[in-house]
């Protein structure tokens, strides 16, 4: 199991939603390091997630977030894996067509688009989904 200190943002009825506590040495708010300017650049990101309230949360609770590792492999393979062999499977199809690298090439994007749509989708349509049986939230001790 993998585990991350969560703050409690918002809680509805059967669910919450989360966000990741900032760790390590602080220093990103005063640009002390390469790695702080480094992310400086990419902007602050709001990374949140919604997960079912089983524990009885309120708004402003701190907990610890656990995760499966095999919800890590699933997600690795829907948003790397999936994009890449459909890339592979339509650029074979094509190629008993057409012999012409122009046209494989432009196969090999659209296949790859297709996989994205098709992983995107997926992801959306699991982003309903409240419970999941990878991800447990528990009280911090």
């Amino acid at each position: 199991m993998i585990s991350q200190i969560v703050e409690v943002v918002e809680t509805s009825a059967g669910s919450m939603v989360i966000k990741p506590v900032e760790q390590g040495c602080q220093a990103c708010s005063s640009g002390g390091c390469g790695v702080s300017n480094l992310s400086q650049l990419f902007g602050k990101r709001n990374y949140s997630l919604k997960v079912a309230n089983t524990g009885n949360f309120q708004a402003g609770d701190t907990a610890e977030l656990l995760l499966d590792e095999s919800l890590f492999v699933r997600s690795v393979s829907l948003q790397y894996l999936l994009p890449l062999v459909c890339m592979i499977g339509v650029v074979m199809l094509i190629s008993f067509i057409s012999p012409e690298i122009v046209v494989q090439s432009f196969a090999a994007l659209a296949g790859l688009g297709i996989g994205v749509f098709i992983s995107r989708f997926l992801i959306r349509l699991s982003e309903d989904q409240v419970g999941n049986a990878h991800m447990h939230v528990r009280h911090i001790p």
